[in-house]
């Protein structure tokens, strides 16, 4: 019994140590002030040897220029903060520099780095960056949402719009930061069994050019290693700088992302920052996957918005976008109306969906112009052309014609057609002849199409109940489909 215990105890003290060793140390480095990390005592994470903070000065054929790149200068301690300082020269004055790091659960480390400018005039055309280089050759990434390992299935479909990386040196994925369902990067050293990750909090950028313009996020590949890198704005991939993943069929440009500090101005980014052990290739997502719930909380209710405002911010949203064409062509716009004018049902569009939701929180939203809302853009909808023998019908007007139309968009259109006829019919309050004389057209022109007689035989009655197209009532078919 006296063997077994101490047997029980060394083995503890083995598992105990070895976990120590394992985890990941944060260090402040007595040479040069510049935090690291290692694993295992080998130094894998830290900031390019060219400077802890890095900035750029000038944008030139679509990205950054005119670096300048600062070391600590200054190290000290608040409470659980180290915090490091230095400063940067212009012509114009100073720009002080800060970052405050802090050990929290597990391996990860905090950081929140500040950017000051004290200089007499505007700094303009300027980019603050954050990079840590990770030690590595050929290191996959993982960008929730955005990039999972190359995307290699992706690339075989349309490599040139499909986010692609290899890890070669000199390719980059870099993305705005509010894209990122997860908000975080991974890379993965495969062959050494490590890899780490930076989360941040998704922010817009203070004193940024453009209107909408937030910080990004991604990597960048080089000789023996990769950077995760943040940057104020600056987004690329597949090896174009200043184009963004937002169009169907090419990436969209979007450039000229740098920022102004006027005098004064006061910028800080927030990250965390982990390095740790895999157990094998392709699972070094998991540990930050984690984390981020842990950081985020999204599964906490109660740290969300209420319902009721949500509802109400929707509807603000919904409403301020109503267009009217004139000669009762009115509904839901598409697009902010700075940006363009356009009715489109189906899925990106919704402009039939407040047809249906709007009937159903009429009494919540208190706002008596809804039933006209709702039925002036049913009833203009209602007018778009249905192909006789397919069912299809264009799904957009702008003002001048009728345009698009797929299968997934009609789809959605006359679901929500089918559910607002529906309530309508429960209520009483609106006239819905040309709303079910539209998706009658549509039902039968796509049953002819999909022959949905022998398609349904088995799920419904063995078909008795669609005999012909027009055989038994539209009401029957919606009974049967919903």
């Amino acid at each position: 019994m006296m063997k077994n215990s101490v047997t029980y105890c060394f083995l503890t003290i083995l598992l105990q140590l070895n976990a120590v060793w394992c985890m990941a140390q944060f260090k402040i480095d007595e040479s040069n002030r510049n935090p690291y990390w290692s694993l295992n005592g080998e130094r894998l994470l830290s900031a390019p040897e060219e400077g802890l903070w890095s900035i750029a000065t000038d944008w030139q054929q679509d990205w950054m220029e005119g670096w300048k790149h600062a070391q600590p200068e200054k190290v000290e301690e608040s409470g659980d903060w180290v915090i490091v300082s230095g400063k940067m020269m212009f012509p114009q004055g100073t720009l002080l520099l800060r970052d405050a790091y802090r050990k929290e659960k597990g391996n990860l480390v905090r950081c929140r780095r500040r950017y000051e400018w004290q200089g007499s005039d505007t700094l303009h055309r300027v980019n603050l960056t954050v990079r840590l280089r990770l030690k590595g050759e050929r290191m996959q990434t993982f960008m929730p949402g955005i990039l999972y390992y190359g995307n290699k299935n992706g690339a075989k479909i349309n490599p040139d719009v499909i986010p692609v990386y290899r890890g070669m040196p000199g390719e980059f994925a870099v993305f705005e930061d509010h894209r990122f369902p997860m908000p975080f990067v991974m890379l993965e050293n495969a062959t050494k069994k490590y890899a780490a990750a930076v989360h941040t909090t998704p922010s817009p950028v203070r004193g940024a050019v453009l209107d909408d313009q937030w910080w990004s996020m991604g990597v960048e590949a080089g000789e023996g290693y990769t950077d995760l890198v943040l940057y104020s704005g600056p987004i690329g991939y597949n090896n174009k700088h200043g184009v963004a993943k937002a169009l169907q069929f090419s990436p969209m440009p979007y450039t000229q992302t740098y920022l102004d500090m006027e005098p004064g101005r006061i910028i800080e980014k927030e990250f965390c920052v982990e390095l740790y052990e895999i157990g094998a290739e392709g699972t070094g997502f998991q540990r930050p996957l984690y984390t981020s719930l842990d950081l985020y909380k999204p599964y906490d209710a109660e740290s969300f918005t209420d319902y009721r405002t949500i509802i109400r911010e929707k509807y603000r949203f919904a409403r301020n976008r109503w267009i009217d064409f004139g000669k009762g062509a009115e509904g839901f716009n598409m697009y902010d109306l700075s940006q363009g004018k356009a009715i489109v049902m189906g899925w990106c569009g919704q402009a039939d969906s407040p047809g249906y939701a709007l009937q159903l929180l009429e009494n919540e939203l208190g706002d008596e112009e809804i039933p006209s809302m709702v039925q002036h853009a049913m009833d203009f909808l209602s007018t778009f052309p249905v192909d006789a023998e397919t069912g299809m019908f264009p799904v957009g007007y702008n003002g001048k014609e009728f345009f698009g139309g797929d299968p997934v968009s009609c789809g959605q259109a006359m679901y929500n057609f089918a559910k607002a006829i529906v309530w309508a019919r429960k209520t009483g309050r609106y006239k819905t002849e040309g709303w079910e004389k539209f998706l009658r057209e549509c039902c039968d022109g796509q049953s002819r199409r999909i022959n949905i007689e022998s398609r349904l035989e088995s799920a419904f009655d063995g078909g008795s109940f669609l005999h012909s197209s027009t055989g038994h009532s539209l009401e029957t078919v919606w009974r049967k489909c919903l």
